[in-house]
């Protein structure tokens, strides 16, 4: 009679540590999820945000040293764009008489095609704007980005998330055992 209450006991520990480490598990994967799509939204808005500031400030900021023609305040202000860690390209091509071709690329992103042309980096993304000075168009500027970095921190919180999941899980089981087990007293 003692085997049989043991066995039952055992059997009905089992599946009780079971049905707690499946619904927690399954809740904190759907909550999971979801953190982890909020926050790759939240990262997007944030780098477009930061990549359309930074376009804005330079086609402001590029007009008079393209007006002068001073090729070296240009090429200072566009490196200066570049210690944003996902800005890796800037192109200026001049307009009208404006015959003024500027390309500053960051370090590891030198890989430009035969024709001289952009880089062709698949990761590389644009956005372009037209440099103005007094409504007139001087140029049009070219910022090159990436969002490797944005993705290196979704992978991070995914992982972060993870393991969470596993160690309440192997936490959970511990105390269901030790509950059933009364061994804890």
């Amino acid at each position: 009679m003692a085997s049989v209450i043991a066995y039952v006991r055992s059997r009905l520990s089992l599946q009780i540590a079971f049905y707690v480490v499946f619904l927690t598990t399954t809740l904190l994967s759907v909550f999971g999820w979801y953190h982890h799509h909020t926050w790759a939204k939240e990262f997007k808005r944030d780098l477009d945000g930061q990549i359309n500031a930074t376009l804005l400030l330079l086609s402001e900021n590029l007009a008079v040293p393209i007006f002068n023609y001073d090729t070296p305040t240009a090429e200072s202000i566009c490196r200066a764009v570049l210690n944003i860690k996902e800005v890796c390209c800037v192109r200026i091509e001049g307009t009208g008489d404006t015959a003024l071709n500027i390309m500053v690329l960051k370090k590891g992103f030198e890989a430009v095609n035969p024709a001289g042309q952009m880089p062709m980096a698949e990761p590389i993304q644009w956005r372009e704007s037209v440099i103005q000075l007094d409504n007139k168009p001087l140029g049009i500027l070219r910022l090159g980005y990436t969002n490797a970095y944005l993705k290196e921190s979704l992978r991070d919180s995914l992982r972060a998330t993870i393991a969470q999941v596993l160690g309440l899980d192997l936490f959970l089981i511990a105390l269901v055992y030790l509950i059933l087990q009364r061994r804890f007293i």
